[in-house]
């Protein structure tokens, strides 16, 4: 099941609420992968892109000595190598290298575009690809255990660390290949794996049950009160003036501005001192 067949499945079973009704998915998972897929309904369909660039925690369980064309298990074999030596101290010590901000050249299987064309569409078809690597960022990677050939991880990244990318370079580091084997979505953002629901069974009465408010996806973004002068202003387009926003990431360049009663109103930025909206939400 992919992130869209998620999301279609959603808005069949909200259908009842309203036939028109927007749903979106905030960070695609792969097909392999399980856990969690942050949705957005209806006007906060918007938020997907700020949701996003959130960070991200997973469980992955990487398989050495085996290398596939997919960098994952559904993908056809191309390369062994025995992989019985290794042991859960020398992962730990190659997976040093990959803290920080590194370059990353993104799997031939994937969903980013090339030309306005998925790779995997590109890939599928044989043509031969050029991947240049991305900048992405990993806080934090540990060897939950080790059971033969297979190590399971704990990784903390930023938005658009490929988990795939990472098994396959660990595995060329330690000179045994490897795949990603499984792979569990713990964490995305401001939402774990213990909040999240199962998809069996959803219906549209359990909406009011699980819906969460827009601002709980925010968290990671810099904050501003609003006077209901300053509400009518920004839904009219017009800018406010500036002044220090609160919390949220020291380096995000974009601030939510809240209304009355906690609603987010806009998402700002600043500009020529003043504070111009880059979305509203209500008037």
């Amino acid at each position: 099941m992919t992130s869209h067949d998620v999301v279609n499945l959603v808005r069949r079973a909200l259908r009842p609420v309203d036939s028109n009704l927007k749903v979106g998915h905030a960070g695609t998972l792969d097909p392999l992968a399980s856990g969690v897929l942050v949705l957005c309904v209806g006007a906060a369909t918007r938020l997907s892109d700020f949701v996003m660039r959130t960070t991200k925690e997973y469980r992955a369980t990487v398989g050495f000595g085996v290398v596939t064309d997919t960098y994952d298990g559904e993908g056809q074999v191309v390369r062994t190598h025995p992989a019985d030596h290794l042991t859960k101290e020398a992962v730990q010590r190659a997976l040093e290298a990959f803290i920080g901000h590194i370059r990353q050249v993104p799997p031939a299987y994937s969903a980013i575009k090339k030309d306005g064309r998925k790779l995997y569409e590109l890939a599928r078809k044989g043509e031969a690809l050029q991947l240049e690597p991305r900048e992405v960022y990993i806080e934090r990677i540990e060897v939950v255990s080790m059971n033969g050939t297979e190590a399971v991880l704990d990784v903390t990244c930023g938005s658009g660390t490929y988990i795939r990318s990472l098994a396959y370079d660990l595995g060329e580091m330690l000179g045994v290949g490897a795949h990603l084997a499984g792979l569990v979505r713990t964490r995305s953002g401001a939402f774990h794996l213990s909040d999240a629901i199962k998809l069996q069974g959803l219906t549209a009465h359990m909406l009011p049950e699980i819906l969460v408010p827009p601002v709980r996806a925010l968290t990671h973004l810099r904050h501003i009160w609003l006077t209901a002068d300053e509400v009518r202003d920004l839904s009219h387009g017009r800018a406010v003036p500036w002044r220090p926003a609160l919390g949220g990431g020291a380096t995000s360049d974009t601030i939510v501005g809240f209304g009355p009663g906690d609603v987010v109103v806009a998402l700002l930025k600043e500009e020529d001192q003043l504070l111009k909206p880059v979305k509203v939400f209500h008037v």
